[in-house]
């Protein structure tokens, strides 16, 4: 699986230890899709940063993530261009702040559904 360079496991039934295996893995991937995998939360997001820090593209719509992920996230993926975070609705004003701050380069970013983001 060395060429692999994306991986959609959108609304699959992995977990922080899977995520946790698959970031440990030494895969170079540049895009990930968990987007609806209920059981994607900080911890996840903190596996993907620490062992996939060269992805370009992460989605995570609808998963369990919050401010903390997020800082996670921002300090250690600084090649992250195309992030999806529409519909986590545990990501207020701070979490957008952080992103805005250490990933001043995205083109754009989806806030769709992010009910406590209020600025």
């Amino acid at each position: 699986m060395g060429s692999l360079r994306s991986l959609n496991l959108r609304s699959c039934d992995i977990s922080d230890t899977g995520i946790m295996h698959l970031a440990m893995g030494s895969l170079r991937l540049s895009g990930l899709d968990v987007s609806f995998c209920d059981k994607v939360g900080d911890q996840s997001l903190a596996y993907i940063a620490q062992g996939l820090d060269g992805l370009r593209s992460l989605s995570l719509c609808s998963c369990h993530i919050s401010d903390e992920g997020i800082n996670r996230m921002v300090r250690q993926m600084h090649g992250l261009r195309m992030p999806n975070i529409g519909q986590c609705v545990r990501i207020t004003d701070k979490g957008l702040e952080l992103i805005a701050e250490h990933l001043s380069q995205l083109p754009g970013i989806d806030l769709y559904g992010c009910t406590r983001i209020t600025k």
